[in-house]
């Protein structure tokens, strides 16, 4: 079995989204109250080439109006590619995502739309969602608290604006204790997948399910999974079953690829109406936003959602008149009455 470090696994990918996540890409989706969605997307980048489509976060083609022009912000130089596409359906903007062939083109990805009518108001709904990438699913809230939470899904900019706050301090703190509440939550999620693979081909649950947490625990105490496993399992069941765990592991890496080559971007929504609910963040504009990175969605789906509504005037006139018919005729009827 090749050594490579275990940590590296989920470590590396937190790296590579701080490293690699040129060109910077804000995708933003327009909804409009017919289920149609204007879908814009913004690519930052300081080099002049265009930018190879191979390195779109989100997919884009011929078939979008595109343009670039160049931004100069003190000493730096920058070009911004912006591409724009309405699609009549999410239906449309789904058929895009299976023919991805971008950065992103391994995530399975998908967008909805929802419209339900209340008399007095339109309700509508959009989301997208980023499917988990193993087959095991665990759930980070089992792993942090609220704070810790909504710290861990917070947009970089505003995590940016607290730590050069003048509560610096307590935010930095509270990020050292998010990162090593996420690396656990990785490291589970790598543990628990290769846990599933192993009992596919070694049935032996009981067994397995005793040693998982040392597993756990000697991750940190060694460098490779050779010495971690052995450890854990002991060296004549590790010897006896070595196949088996080299096999599970090669599922392990491959699931784990999938989240090495996600690339970072952020998601935009502008509703309809006005926004009721939404798990995202909100500017005064009402325009939501959300971070899309891979720890969101290792092991659990990571849905973007947002609801609005449109009061229906037409409802409340025609409720009015029926009111004032029913009293009216009632008035009638008393003065008969009298």
């Amino acid at each position: 079995m090749k050594t490579t470090k275990s940590i590296a696994r989920v470590v590396l990918p937190m790296i590579m989204l701080l490293s690699c996540d040129e060109p910077e890409t804000i995708l933003t989706n327009t909804v409009h109250p017919d289920g149609s969605v204007s879908r814009r997307v913004v690519m930052k980048t300081d080099k002049e080439e265009d930018i190879d489509p191979a390195d779109y976060r989100v997919p884009v083609d011929s078939t979008w109006s595109i343009s670039k022009v160049m931004e100069v912000t003190g000493k730096d130089t920058f070009w911004i590619t912006t591409a724009k596409k309405t699609f009549t359906s999410v239906e449309e903007i789904n058929r895009e995502y299976l023919a991805d062939g971008g950065a992103n083109k391994l995530l399975d990805r998908q967008a909805g739309f929802s419209k339900s009518f209340r008399w007095f108001n339109t309700i509508y709904r959009f989301s997208e969602t980023v499917s988990r990438i193993l087959t095991v699913g665990l759930k980070v809230e089992d792993y942090m608290n609220r704070e810790e939470l909504d710290y861990f899904y917070m947009p970089p900019s505003m995590t940016d604006s607290l730590l050069k706050s003048a509560d610096s301090l307590m935010y930095r703190q509270l990020e050292k204790r998010v990162d090593s509440a996420g690396e656990i939550y990785l490291l589970s999620t790598l543990v628990e997948e290769w846990v599933a693979g192993y009992l596919k081909l070694v049935p032996d649950s009981a067994f397995i399910e005793e040693r998982k947490n040392r597993i756990l625990e000697n991750i940190g105490f060694f460098d490779d999974e050779d010495s971690v496993l052995m450890e854990a399992l002991g060296e004549e069941y590790y010897l006896e079953n070595r196949t088996a765990i080299d096999t599970a592991f090669a599922v392990v890496d491959s699931l784990f690829g999938i989240s090495l080559a996600a690339r970072f971007y952020t998601c935009e929504m502008i509703m309809p109406g006005s926004l009721i609910s939404t798990n995202g963040f909100v500017d005064m504009d009402e325009k939501v936003s959300w971070p899309v990175k891979s720890d969101y969605f290792v092991a659990q789906d990571y849905v973007m959602w947002a609801e609005s509504k449109e009061v229906n005037y037409w409802a409340w006139w025609l409720s009015g008149l029926f009111v004032l018919f029913v009293l009216t005729g009632l008035m009638v009827r008393w003065y008969r009455k009298t």
